[in-house]
């Protein structure tokens, strides 16, 4: 099997790079990492036509990405708002600790997991890391 590991250094093989590329997606998708999984089928098409599993694989991770791309946004959007709700009309104070736990209440996860989400959210619109 061709991995990133076994790729020559000097001038890869389309074929081999292809390959290495289809490893990828694959083993980005099973993580429920489709929009890097996209990505890798993208490098792969760039060397080979991809085979009809390859073509229904991305017709499923597209559907996949879109809805976990959106309803991550939407949790990270209603944890944001519940906060500056919080602080608008009850006078909350905004803390590390309070966004942690609204992130970990709408985005299902522990709160190291939910933060990093966040983050990763945070920094794809354009803002500075949060921790």
């Amino acid at each position: 099997m061709t991995t990133l590991d076994t790729l020559s250094t000097a001038n890869p093989d389309r074929g081999e790079v292809a390959n290495a590329a289809l490893a990828m997606a694959d083993f980005d998708a099973k993580s429920g990492d489709y929009a890097m999984a996209l990505d890798w089928l993208g490098v792969a098409a760039q060397h080979r036509e991809l085979t009809p599993e390859y073509r229904t694989k991305k017709t499923t991770w597209e559907n996949g990405w879109g809805r976990a791309a959106a309803d991550t946004r939407d949790a990270v959007a209603a944890a944001a708002l519940t906060l500056i709700r919080r602080a608008l009309v009850e006078g909350a104070q905004l803390t590390r600790e309070t966004l942690e736990r609204e992130a970990s209440i709408h985005l299902a996860a522990p709160r190291a997991e939910a933060m990093l989400t966040l983050d990763a959210v945070a920094q794809r619109l354009g803002v500075a890391a949060l921790a």
